[in-house]
């Protein structure tokens, strides 16, 4: 069956008729080892589909009019790619068709348009299509150059040797001309689609991967308003998750409830009733369990299910068994109904009705917010941008932007927009909530500020009338509510460590206390009672996976409940350290350096993170870096400048600092790492994911005399590819921000050549382990491909590991296993053996 669709596929494939000036114009299918006598106004185009199914049709238009006759139909499944000549000028995807019933319109739409341009060979990226299921399907552009050159030296020799080959989407793409130029010089090249050779197996890992990689056993926990309860989420075996109801007066736990799938926001509706929601196809299954009083050790608990699925908008502090109840209507539309759900009996008399939703006077509403008293106060809604377009250079107008999304605020269902929420990052406010009287919104922002600061925002003046909590150089990540919808305080990142600072002073004396007893670790509240005397505590270092604690306030005592990693035990682990130190320039920097417990100098991994801009490293639990420090290195992770965190100024002093001072700052931590801890300087390796991989690479070059090895894993290689061959450059709001943060291919194209791994391979000179999935959209396999074969030519094969139906992260156990072992293996071969007090760590 699946020869005959690929005859009948290559028999129709886009014969193409079109309508130019009144005439009709046909592209001709080139057969391999013909070479094709263009007219002057034609070019050739090389067309790629790679599909994870079969297809029955995908279109083309040429200057927004409908070939006729032919099309691309019965394509197989994977990639296929065929070379036609055509008259030059503008085409685009206009139609994808995975089914008969189901077809895809892409007319109009910029991402799927190209130009053909006359007397060369023109590509237009590889059209993906991925389908999940009928309902679930991506499909974008992807520039698979090297592929492409692949092939037509393989299927039209003579016409690659003839006509030059050109990218020509959004941006340039110099790899072609580049890879062009370097094979002639070298006269020869390495076989095609040549795998990567494996790392080298390591020693006895003193640490197993699926020990440090085993998910947290505890999910979450919710107390109830008297605080003696306690509702706790714990994953005991593969599909299986239970909620166990921890008495905290008797210090017994007994399991409430099973499931095959994960629990969602559990919340109690009051002392006795909590609510248990269980997602299943994109809205939750709610559950709910009341308690009875216990008797002889016992409890009574009466268990029943709510009769649509929906979510809990608000609990209503103030009413003893109403709650706020979210659905979705015939028509697709927001229901929010006030519905008593303190027994079977009264969920079972509860009739929905639309006409009588409290979320009144708000069109397309998709979250809300509710004051002290439990009254919807504020809508986040979407509302059809009415702006008038812009147009192109071409003076056509621009697809239909996506939808704004505003602020409602009112109560009663008389409501008003109050304020459209920026997509800008910059510019945004983000609503936490309201106060508890409604007449003011709480919210995060940093426009016109110098770092992300909480404030009040008045709804009647549209304007912030006060910052309720900033901090210089630290950005505020959340606002902190009590029960009754009182804001309390704020967090924030300091050290590495997550801070919650409370504006009453009682309150920050104890949080002081807990910070104290818990040394070097973070210490966050859960959640507290309504008198605020009990609280569930989490407790996590970067040596310690999170542990839930109960605190007693008034006896001043913790008593420890569980654990997420119970069979992970601290000693196992290393511990990690703050830093702080400066840049070159001066600028502020902070680093964490994670010490083996091991005697001696230690070889050090170089360790950045991804991103880069707007992402840091912080000093939670984290496998990765004790995997490596179980192998005996110390890790060093940097957050550099245009980390996350630290405010507006240093995260934009990060931006078009990708090759360079990026790298200056993980330069100038390495100095004070070896200087001031004991590391072997001798011995170090750089590791990284992402951009990660990529800045690995850049040390490598820039610094050969100081690294033995590099490891990038979903690295970017080529920085000029990342915007032609991945998820962020293809929407054009999107583009203009990698622009403004990475750097413009249109103006930019040297300096970033400059600083890709690529384009200055012959000085990579150090041994290199690329690990890649081939499913990734953010840095797509193609950096790995085109890396792979610049160091092939050059004569230093790198090795590595290609992971099939993986993307951006690993998810896969036993692919996280077989990657990180790989890693092991490629790193003790070229730093040595790690110390032999390390291999002595306690086993879990």
């Amino acid at each position: 069956m699946a020869g005959r669709l690929w005859k009948r596929g290559m028999a129709a494939l886009l014969v193409l008729v079109a309508v130019v000036a009144g005439a009709p114009a046909y592209a001709r299918a080139i057969k391999p080892g013909t070479v094709p006598a263009l007219k002057a106004d034609e070019g050739l185009l090389v067309v790629g589909i790679d599909s994870n199914m079969p297809l029955v049709r995908v279109k083309v238009r040429k200057d927004n009019a409908t070939f006729g006759g032919g099309d691309m139909k019965d394509l197989p499944e994977g990639r296929s790619l065929h070379l036609y000549a055509l008259p030059a000028g503008r085409y685009e995807w206009s139609q994808l068709r995975p089914l008969r019933y189901l077809n895809y319109d892409l007319r109009n739409e910029p991402e799927f348009e190209f130009v053909i341009e006359p007397g060369r060979i023109n590509y237009a990226g590889d059209l993906q299509f991925r389908a999940k299921t009928v309902n679930d399907s991506t499909f974008h552009i992807a520039n698979r150059s090297l592929g492409v050159i692949d092939w037509l030296k393989k299927e039209h020799p003579q016409v690659y040797a003839s006509y030059a080959l050109t990218y020509t989407g959004h941006y340039p793409d110099p790899f072609p001309a580049f890879y062009r130029g370097v094979v002639e010089k070298a006269g020869a090249e390495p076989a095609r689609d040549l795998a990567l050779a494996p790392p080298p197996k390591p020693g006895a890992l003193p640490l197993a991967v699926r020990a440090l990689w085993k998910e947290d056993r505890v999910l979450r926990a919710r107390i109830n308003p008297a605080g003696t309860l306690a509702a706790v989420h714990v994953k005991v075996a593969d599909k299986r998750w239970d909620v166990e109801l921890v008495d905290l007066v008797a210090g017994s736990a007994t399991r409430l409830a099973t499931s095959n799938r994960a629990f969602g926001s559990i919340v109690w509706a009051n002392d006795r009733v909590v609510l248990l929601p269980v997602s299943e196809e994109g809205m939750e299954e709610i559950h709910v369990a009341r308690m009875g009083d216990p008797v002889a050790g016992k409890r009574a608990i009466e268990q029943y299910t709510l009769p649509r699925k929906g979510f809990v908008v608000d609990t209503l502090p103030g009413d003893e068994d109403d709650i706020l109840f979210g659905s979705i209507g015939s028509r697709g539309e927001l229901l929010v109904h006030r519905m008593d759900v303190g027994s079977a009996a009264a969920v079972k008399r509860y009739r929905f009705d639309a006409r009588d939703r409290v979320n009144l006077g708000v069109k397309n509403d998709v979250g809300w917010f509710t004051d002290g008293e439990g009254t919807l106060r504020l809508a986040l809604a979407l509302k059809e941008d009415t702006s008038p377009r812009k147009k192109d250079e071409d003076g056509e107008e621009e697809r239909a932007p996506p939808m704004k999304r505003v602020l409602m605020y009112g109560a009663h269902g008389d409501f008003r927009e109050v304020m459209e929420i920026a997509r800008d990052e910059e510019d945004r406010f983000d609503p936490e909530g309201v106060s508890a009287d409604g007449a003011l919104i709480y919210g995060i922002t940093e426009k016109d500020r110098a770092q992300k600061e909480l404030v009040a925002f008045d709804p009647v003046t549209k304007t912030i009338t006060r910052t309720l909590f900033s901090k210089p150089g630290i950005d505020v990540v959340t606002a902190l509510f009590d029960d009754a919808h009182q804001l309390i305080g704020a967090a924030y990142y300091q050290g590495g460590l997550f801070v919650s600072e409370y504006f009453d002073a009682t309150a920050n004396a104890q949080a002081r206390l807990l910070t104290d007893a818990f040394h070097g670790k973070t210490v966050w509240v859960g959640d507290r009672s309504r008198d605020g005397r009990q609280l569930l505590v989490w407790v996590e270092s970067g040596d310690q996976p999170a542990q839930l604690y109960h605190l007693d306030v008034v006896k001043r005592e913790a008593v420890l409940v569980d654990e997420t990693r119970p069979d992970l035990p601290s000693s196992a682990l290393s511990p990690s350290t703050a830093f702080a130190f400066k840049g070159a320039d001066g600028t502020p920097l902070e680093a964490f350096i994670t010490l083996p417990r091991a005697q001696g100098p230690r070889p050090l991994i170089v360790f950045p993170h991804g991103g880069p801009i707007g992402v840091s490293d912080k000093l939670h639990y984290d496998p990765e870096v004790q995997f490596l420090a179980s192998l005996g290195y110390a890790v060093l992770r940097v957050n550099f400048r245009g980390s996350d965190g630290y405010g507006k100024a240093f995260r934009e002093k990060g931006h078009r600092g990708l090759g360079t001072a990026i790298e200056d700052d993980i330069d100038a931590a390495i100095a004070v790492a070896t200087a001031k801890y004991p590391v072997d300087a001798s011995r170090m390796c750089a590791v990284g994911t992402s951009y990660g991989g990529y800045s690995s690479m850049v040390m490598a070059i820039r610094w050969p005399q100081r690294f033995r090895c590099a490891v990038t894993i979903a690295g970017v290689s080529d920085r000029i590819l990342f915007f032609t061959a991945s998820d962020g450059g293809r929407v054009k709001s999107a583009r203009a921000t990698m622009e403004k943060l990475i750097g413009n291919p249109h103006t930019d194209l040297a300096a970033m050549q400059a600083s890709s791994p690529i384009y200055q391979y012959r000085e990579l000179k150090v041994p290199v382990m690329i690990v890649h999935g081939t499913e990734d959209v953010r840095v797509d396999l193609e950096h790995a491909r085109r890396l792979q074969r610049m160091l092939e030519i050059d004569g230093r094969p790198p090795v590595g590991l290609v992971f099939e139906k993986e993307g951006h992260g690993m998810e896969k156990i036993d692919n996280i296993e077989t990657m990180w072992t790989g890693i092991a293996g490629f790193l003790q071969a070229h730093l040595g053996p790690s110390s032999p007090a390390a291999a002595k760590v306690a086993a879990p």
